[in-house]
């Protein structure tokens, strides 16, 4: 999709342009210094994979604006919100094992023989980030929301089939905004199509979302692309 949505690092005529992170995700990241070097070994790896990263974390905090206000009434709850950015920052760093080759590919373009690698990234970065508590203070409901995003309300998700109640509103946030992220940036379709098609594929697919983050999604981001 050729759009002017753009959040991270990019050069226009020759000069590079800022990302574009709300200041509270900076000052987050200020005192985070396990996430800033995941976010740095994500950079190296795959630029590709570092802004997918960030561009989920926006989209996720985008939404779910959206969705307080629509459902109450603006109240935000702050705890929730920090956890939010960890886990969107951090829910793909289970593709770190991946050949950065294979990362540069977009999706529909590698063999579903060969997706394996992106159906169990959620748990080896589960277990990654297990494996380092020494060096961060993740509670177990971030942690779970890495595993857990590619999970689908209806059962069709990885990487063990969870659905309903089995997934808390975190996941359910992370896991409609980073297909949404997909979608936006073409890895799932051969050409660019206009914002409206994607929501429509949306809608098509509700039964694998929370409905309530889908409406959201399509209030909150309809005006910032070109009709």
């Amino acid at each position: 999709m050729s759009t002017d949505f753009k959040l991270v690092e990019k050069e226009e005529n020759g000069q590079k342009i800022s990302p574009v992170l709300p200041e509270h995700v900076k000052n987050y990241l200020i005192d985070n210094d396990y996430i800033i070097w995941k976010l740095t070994q994500l950079k190296t790896h795959s630029k590709k994979l570092f802004d997918h990263s960030i561009n989920t974390c926006c989209i996720s905090l985008i939404t779910y604006y959206g969705y307080t206000f629509m459902n109450q009434q603006g109240m935000v709850d702050a705890m929730l919100v920090e956890k939010i950015i960890a886990s969107s920052l951090l829910h793909s760093v289970g593709l770190l094992k991946t050949d950065p080759k294979k990362l540069e590919k977009k999706r529909y373009e590698i063999a579903p023989t060969n997706l394996s690698d992106f159906y169990q990234h959620p748990l080896e970065g589960f277990k990654l980030i297990k494996s380092e508590n020494i060096r961060h203070e993740l509670t177990e409901d971030i942690l779970q929301s890495i595993l857990n995003h590619e999970e689908r309300v209806d059962g069709s998700g990885s990487p063990r089939g969870l659905s309903g109640n089995d997934l808390d509103f975190m996941t359910r946030l992370l896991s409609i905004s980073n297909y949404f992220n997909l979608l936006i940036s073409d890895e799932l379709s051969a050409k660019p199509r206009p914002y409206r098609d994607y929501i429509t594929r949306l809608r098509l697919e509700k039964t694998k979302f929370d409905e309530a983050l889908l409406e959201s999604i399509d209030l909150s981001f309809k005006h910032l692309f070109q009709p």
